[in-house]
């Protein structure tokens, strides 16, 4: 008989389990009362086979006394009923042998019932053993992919800071253009107001180009090192809409495994979906800022054109 050790038993199973473990021992338990009983009967059955058969001899002297002997008339009534009692005897013992015959059979049927259930018991036990580990593995490589998401979002929400530090630079430099443009507004007021130093404000009107000039060169630098940011945002989003498509794939095959193991629970699910959610919403935010980012740039560079042209 072969028993499943106690140290098996994990306190964070099921509770299912542990109700197994319990009914296992008391199987056990009945198992061995049932021995010790068993082995009691065969005692007192040994026992009685061995009075049997002193009775047994005791007729068998008889019998030779009343083939072999004369005895007189009374002699022969107390042999008689002696006879006669001796046969009682035997057969009450007879019958008690055979009900403990019985009680032995019921016995030892009973016994191969309780080691069957046992033997079933255990067989259970294994088989909520080996679901409960595989369960525990699942359970560890979705902990694993949450931390890889939970990396993915800190990196997302770095990027999106520095496109806010982008976004400030750009707000900064616009406002310095628009100071340089009302500069360059009011110098145009003077020039036309004040005819007589023409020459001086041609000058000056030269100087304010080429201090354009410069701003242009600065700013086609900035636009350069932008859009080059902007391209480098760009490959990073694809490299992380191909990992997050990754991701879901293999979260889906995660699924798929769990429905043909053990059913997922629903914590898990609204977890992934709350994060593909919340990836798929940083995505569209991050390109719709970068959009703007473009389309300004272009009408910067327009009015930048046609100031020059004036």
């Amino acid at each position: 008989m072969v028993s499943a050790p106690l140290s098996s038993i994990d306190l964070s199973q099921p509770q299912s389990t542990i109700g197994f473990a319990e009914e296992q021992l008391q199987t056990q338990s009945a198992v061995t009362k049932s021995t010790e009983k068993t082995s009691e009967i065969v005692q007192h059955a040994n026992e009685l086979m061995n009075e049997l058969q002193t009775k047994k001899d005791i007729l068998d002297k008889i019998r030779y006394r009343l083939t072999n002997l004369t005895y007189d008339t009374n002699d022969t009534c107390s042999l008689l009923e002696e006879l006669d009692k001796a046969k009682k005897t035997v057969d009450e013992k007879q019958q008690m042998y055979n009900n403990l015959q019985k009680s032995f059979d019921n016995l030892q049927i009973s016994s191969k019932k309780s080691e069957e259930q046992l033997q079933s018991q255990l067989n259970k036990n294994q088989t909520l053993e080996k679901n409960f580990e595989q369960q525990k593995s699942v359970n560890n490589e979705l902990q694993q992919e949450n931390t890889r998401l939970s990396s993915l979002n800190a990196k997302q929400l770095h990027d999106l800071k520095h496109l806010e530090q982008l976004r400030q630079s750009i707000l900064t430099f616009e406002k310095k253009l628009d100071q340089k443009q009302t500069r360059v507004n009011e110098l145009s007021m003077k020039i036309i107001e004040k005819e007589d130093i023409i020459e001086t404000k041609v000058k000056e009107c030269q100087k304010h180009r080429l201090e354009l000039r410069e701003l242009e060169t600065k700013y086609y630098t900035l636009g350069k090192q932008l859009e080059e940011q902007i391209l480098a945002m760009t490959k990073e989003m694809e490299k992380l809409n191909v990992e997050k498509e990754m991701l879901r794939f293999d979260l889906e095959s995660i699924r798929l495994n769990q429905k043909n193991d053990r059913p997922a629970s629903a914590r898990s699910t609204a977890e992934d979906q709350i994060a593909r959610v919340k990836a798929e919403c940083n995505q569209q935010i991050i390109e719709g800022e970068v959009e703007c980012y473009k389309l300004r740039i272009n009408q910067l560079t327009n009015e930048k054109d046609d100031l020059l042209k004036t």
